[in-house]
């Protein structure tokens, strides 16, 4: 997760599809800056879709089923001129490989409307470059993509599994391909690799920062005091009482200003986004935190000490 994590804060991806992650009720999926759906308690625990907070992000519940043993999980995603549906599939297999795989609804409904389908589809085929032999999963998706015009492949002949084959993925509405490019990630490699894919299309304006607020604890009270009470000695009330709110308002902020230092607006950054950052580094921090409160304790106990003996 660290390296994930690295990869997203370094790179800076804007949507993360995960299979095969086994998560529990108990463990959540948190990655700062990043807003994470993952299947409902009680279901399956195999994905989980991670989408920047400055995308405008929604989950559909009512999924469009791709066959038996197979997780799906679908989000929204608004761009600024367009809304994408984002399909995150795994495709369960056991030694009997009993996992149906059914796109053609799927299919049916990203021929029309913008869509991304990607997932770990465990499928062979010849035209998928597999080195093992070919299975219905396979079967079924070789005669979607000649069924379905209006649905493209983006992998190209690389492989995303150690063993060969193209067994990840990632499917678009025609329409989009060519805003679309496709590649093998260098570094995100485990029995499978990562891949990516990118999408050229402009985002909403990101939401802006809060303004910086007044550092109350160093005013200068007495000039305040002092600055409002010139501003009502001069001042002209109007007949208006909406007026007289606003004028009486801008006093204040006008007084503030000339008193008040505004509080440092630090960026984001916390150690916890850092690649290096993980359980064992928490607990020895957690160790030092505690030795360090014990040596303040046995100081002032010898300082304490000290002065009764002078006494």
């Amino acid at each position: 997760m660290s390296s994930l994590i690295a990869v997203c804060k370094t790179e800076d991806i804007d949507v993360v599809l995960l299979q095969k992650i086994l998560l529990t009720a108990r463990r959540k999926l948190k990655i700062k800056g990043y807003n994470a759906t993952t299947p409902q308690i009680g279901t399956d625990k195999g994905l989980a879709t991670l989408v920047k907070t400055s995308i405008p992000t929604t989950r559909l519940h009512n999924l469009i089923p791709c066959g038996t043993n197979v997780e799906t999980l679908a989000v929204t995603i608004t761009l600024l001129n367009q809304k994408i549906y984002i399909y995150n599939i795994y495709r369960k297999i056991n030694r009997e490989d009993t996992g149906e795989l059914q796109v053609t609804q799927l299919f049916a409904h990203a021929k029309r409307t913008p869509t991304i389908i990607c997932g770990d589809f465990n499928v062979h085929h010849p035209i998928l470059s597999s080195s093992s032999m070919t299975n219905p999963s396979g079967e079924h998706i070789a005669f979607a993509l000649e069924e379905f015009e209006g649905i493209a492949l983006l992998n190209t002949g690389q492989p995303t599994h150690l063993r060969g084959g193209r067994l990840d993925m990632t499917f678009v509405t025609t329409a989009i391909r060519h805003l679309t490019k496709w590649q093998v990630h260098s570094t995100l490699i485990s029995d499978h690799f990562a891949t990516v894919t990118e999408l050229e299309m402009q985002q909403l304006p990101p939401i802006p920062p809060p303004p910086p607020r007044w550092n109350q604890e160093l005013a200068d009270w007495v000039c305040f005091r002092l600055a409002i009470e010139e501003w009502v000695v001069s001042y002209i009330p109007p007949e208006d009482i909406d007026q007289l709110e606003k004028d009486l308002v801008d006093a204040f902020h006008n007084a503030a200003n000339r008193v008040m230092p505004l509080k440092a607006t630090g960026g984001n950054y916390t150690y916890k986004d850092s690649w290096y950052y993980c359980p064992e580094i928490r607990r020895l921090k957690t160790r030092l935190n505690s030795h360090k409160n014990i040596q303040k304790k046995v100081h002032s106990r010898k300082q304490r000490t000290t002065a009764n003996s002078q006494n």
